[in-house]
């Protein structure tokens, strides 16, 4: 798989634990590169599990158009325009099977409404253990949205459709509950072992038709990205945009799984580890690759 002289690619990113540093942001060093990249005819496009507010904090210091699929997959813009491109929503009868599968667990689910109703969410305070209230604050800072207290979501208007649900739990309990919500065919669960909260795991639970690997190949299809698609992550949510990429990067503090799928192995985040790594993977594409780190 050797490019042509001349030829660029894509690059499809995940974006916390990726190219983000310790806090949450994108370093200068990193937005850069990715610019001189931008400049050099590649694609950029970043694949979040974050609302498009969220994600627009952490890319505003980005000053090139790019793609965003957020939500891990549930919808899709072109930036900076923020013109939707795609969306793959639920609706509240999957919510009442989610409530129903998850009554046995420990904790709770918090509900995306998506960036149309304000990128807030609602979640039900006393379905939550001390421990995990806490845990809001730093959710919060992450998702500027308004957060909606509820005792149920029976409160909720029954033409609601979500992008994305988010349960909160210990990893043990979290993957015991993927097996569980896995027998619903209408939605597609990703786990996440690393959160801004060491101490907490996150299950993503989004429209079956939404994940990154399925943004990777509508994109594709549509014609928005070309081959040589490169592709990386740090996550168990990011396997499937490993998969449906060409060169693969995994972040050296990634899961086992995730780095088991790998072409290079990537410095952490903290490091800017996605620079050599990109170099890297550049190269093997096309041998004759110079830009200067």
């Amino acid at each position: 798989m050797v490019a042509m002289e001349g030829q660029t690619g894509s690059i499809v990113l995940d974006i916390d634990g990726t190219i983000t540093d310790g806090d949450h942001t994108i370093p200068l060093e990193v937005a850069n590169y990715l610019h001189r990249l931008v400049d050099r005819h590649w694609k950029i496009a970043f694949a979040t599990g974050r609302s498009l507010s969220s994600s627009s904090l952490v890319t505003s210091s980005l000053r090139f158009p790019f793609l965003l699929a957020i939500h891990n997959g549930a919808e899709l813009f072109k930036m900076p325009q923020r013109e939707s491109l795609r969306k793959k929503h639920f609706g509240l009868d999957v919510v009442f099977e989610l409530d129903r599968l998850c009554q046995e667990a420990p904790e709770d689910f918090i509900l995306y409404v998506g960036h149309e109703k304000g990128d807030g969410c609602y979640y039900r305070p006393d379905q939550f253990s001390e421990g995990f209230r806490g845990y809001f604050e730093e959710l919060q800072k992450l998702s500027p949205g308004p957060w909606c207290p509820i005792r149920s979501f029976e409160e909720v208007d029954a033409s609601s459709q979500f992008p994305l649900a988010k349960y909160l739990g210990s990893l043990p309990c979290l993957c015991s509950l993927q097996e569980k919500l896995r027998s619903l065919d209408s939605v597609q669960v990703s786990l996440i072992q690393n959160p801004p909260n060491p101490f907490c795991s996150l299950l993503l639970i989004t429209h079956r038709e939404a994940h990154k690997g399925a943004i990777v190949e509508y994109l594709k299809e549509e014609g928005l990205i070309s081959s040589p698609v490169i592709v990386a992550g740090n996550d168990f949510n990011d396997l499937p945009l490993l998969r449906a990429g060409e060169v693969k990067i995994s972040m050296e503090d990634a899961p086992e799984e995730l780095r088991a799928a790998a072409d290079i192995l990537a410095p952490s985040s903290l490091e800017k580890g996605i620079i050599p790594a990109l170099e890297k993977a550049i190269r093997m594409v096309d041998p004759s690759w110079g830009l200067s780190l």
